[in-house]
């Protein structure tokens, strides 16, 4: 009886410490309103996921890509309509889960200091299926938003040199057509050399 009793202790004591465990390693998010992970985003926008990829591994950490056709944004500076999001590998650091290919998310991203191509997420930030009702709520706080547009390269501008003019089409031909007149005159001269050699003959 007193084995058995030890035996239930001891499994009832593992039982605690692996659920105590499993707890510390789980994620934790705020409970964060929307307004207030619209605020806390460096962008948001909308758009279909095509592609994921990794996880690859850096140092410690693992991080999972996800390519994304971006088709509204809604807040920050999101040119391009492909872009690539990035997050933990892992549910326990609170990267993104049960993201699917061809499927139309809502994403709320950090954007990097370095490089603003760099984009991240989690799964406490608002990163979701865009549902009607999410997208509705979202459209009220920050607008109707608007289609990435990459932008248009500068024109090109000519700056006149002080009291130069412009060279004519006259003035640019005239060198070659005093070349080829120079070539014809010595075709001339060598023509009737040799008809003068030939007549002497």
């Amino acid at each position: 009886m007193l084995r058995r009793l030890l035996v239930l202790v001891v499994v009832a004591l593992t039982t605690v410490v692996v659920s105590d465990a499993s707890a510390h390693a789980a994620c934790r998010c705020k409970d964060l309103s929307l307004p207030q992970q619209v605020n806390n985003a460096g962008a948001v926008f909308s758009g279909t996921l095509t592609m994921a990829s990794g996880p690859t591994t850096s140092g410690d950490r693992q991080t999972m890509s996800y390519d994304v056709k971006v088709d509204r944004v809604y807040k920050g500076d999101i040119t391009s309509p492909r872009v690539t999001v990035k997050s933990d590998a892992s549910e326990a650091a609170c990267g993104l889960s049960g993201m699917t290919a061809d499927t139309r998310y809502l994403f709320f991203v950090r954007v990097s200091d370095v490089d603003a191509a760099d984009l991240f997420a989690n799964s406490c930030g608002g990163t979701g299926p865009a549902k009607s009702a999410r997208t509705q709520k979202v459209v009220a706080l920050l607008g109707p938003g608007s289609t990435p547009n990459p932008p248009t390269p500068e024109e090109a501008t000519f700056t006149p040199v002080a009291d130069a003019e412009p060279y004519t089409l006259t003035r640019l031909a005239a060198p070659g057509a005093a070349m080829v007149l120079v070539g014809l005159l010595g075709l001339m001269v060598f023509g009737a050399l040799g008809r003068s050699r030939g007549g002497r003959t």
